[in-house]
């Protein structure tokens, strides 16, 4: 009778592992806002579809790269896909331009140079699993264009550098002058 309860239990487990679907992980959409002339803040969302009757935990390791370049790594809190439905992910990534471009000027020289964007990417892996009958992981490869800043913003700060360090140039020299 008890080995007749542990091959029933197993002929369950079996059964219910030829039952499991794979997750899918959907690219969405992305948001990107230029915070200034050196940095953008970017949101790139996705969704698990989980075709399971069970729901599944896991997290998400990502690379980022910005014009072939990696930039960072990392890893989501735990997510959370619902049985048998869509759970949407965001990652989110401070994106510094001087990291992609040696110098500001290289960033200034692109812009005016009429380069408008730069190619984001994100690789990595949804590591997800279900108690201790279901594992997997789910790779995922994304590649977005992240707008620069446009030569009128670029001009514009250009322009107010420039005015503010020829004022303060001015400045210092009233002041030098006022000690002769």
């Amino acid at each position: 009778m008890r080995l007749a309860k542990i091959l029933f239990a197993a002929l369950g487990c079996f059964c219910l592992l030829g039952c499991v679907q794979r997750p899918v992980i959907n690219y969405k959409d992305y948001v990107v806002k230029l915070n200034d002339l050196q940095s953008a803040s970017a949101k790139v969302n996705f969704s698990v579809s989980n075709p399971n009757i069970f729901p599944l935990y896991g997290k998400v390791s990502y690379t980022l790269f910005v014009q072939e370049k990696e930039l960072t790594a990392g890893q989501t809190d735990t997510i959370e896909a619902e049985a048998n439905t869509d759970t949407d992910f965001v990652l989110e990534q401070h994106i510094d331009f001087n990291k992609i471009f040696n110098s500001a000027a290289d960033l200034v020289k692109a812009v005016l140079d009429g380069q408008e964007s730069v190619q984001l990417r994100l690789t990595g892996h949804c590591d997800l699993n279900a108690a201790l009958f279901f594992k997997d992981s789910i790779p995922f490869d994304q590649a977005v264009e992240i707008p620069l800043p446009s030569r009128a913003q670029v001009e514009a700060e250009l322009r107010k550098n420039i005015q503010q360090n020829l004022q303060q140039n001015l400045n210092n020299l009233s002041g030098l002058l006022q000690k002769l």
